[in-house]
């Protein structure tokens, strides 16, 4: 995967290139997409990919985001910090309520909660995912139903991140492929606003009738 500049414009939106590997779900047996990606503007890379993985039999529904973040300010520990607080944010997101109104504060409040758990990941427990055969450890918090993990030591390269609800992340399997073709990107690995589906397949995950108990603590102000 090479050169971060704009490429391919066979669609209606420029593509840009991904420069960096990609965690992928080497085995999965539902739908699977390009759930999101972000462009530094200043640069015109890629510095962020998320690739989104559903599964709904009968009454059962499990979703999966796997990400690969590339870049983010500060030290290793300032990079898994934040990599895992929007991986958080994005679960949150997922287990909210659909209506409109939310009380006064309570977002801020959400995102004050989401940045201390994340401040202090070393203590969140410890699984291992497998990566290119290699056994990999990540750290994990269980958040409104859901599993956030994000890779313990990710060096210089990029980082991974996993938001999961309706499934444990014991003997998942993640690979570095040299082709996304599998998430309906074309084997230059173009990244494009127009490969972003109308219907992510996470979007088969239903909105919750109301909120998650752990949000309680967090819908009225403290005093």
């Amino acid at each position: 995967m090479s050169d971060a500049t704009p490429g391919d414009r066979g669609g209606t939106t420029p593509g840009y290139r991904v420069d960096f590997p990609v965690f992928t779900v080497t085995e999965w047996l539902g739908a699977k997409d390009l759930d999101f990606f972000q462009v530094d503007p200043s640069r015109q890379a890629v510095t962020e990919v998320w690739l989104g993985h559903a599964e709904s039999t009968g009454e059962h529904t499990r979703i999966l985001l796997a990400a690969t973040l590339m870049e983010s300010p500060g030290t290793t520990d300032d990079r898994r910090a934040s990599a895992a607080f929007e991986a958080a944010i994005k679960l949150a997101g997922m287990r909210l309520p659909a209506e409109d109104d939310r009380p006064p504060g309570f977002r801020q409040r959400l995102v004050d909660h989401v940045q201390a758990e994340t401040r202090s990941l070393d203590q969140w427990p410890v699984k291992t995912v497998s990566i290119d055969g290699e056994a990999v450890a990540v750290r994990v918090w269980q958040f409104v139903g859901g599993i956030v993990a994000v890779m313990d030591d990710p060096g210089t390269g990029p980082i991974c991140c996993l938001v999961s609800y309706g499934m444990e992340l014991d003997g998942l399997t993640l690979s570095t492929p040299d082709s996304l073709a599998d998430y309906g990107i074309p084997a230059t690995n173009v990244l494009s606003r127009d490969r972003l589906p109308d219907r992510p397949a996470i979007s088969v995950l239903p909105k919750p009738p109301g909120y998650h108990r752990d949000f309680h603590a967090l819908l009225t102000p403290t005093i």
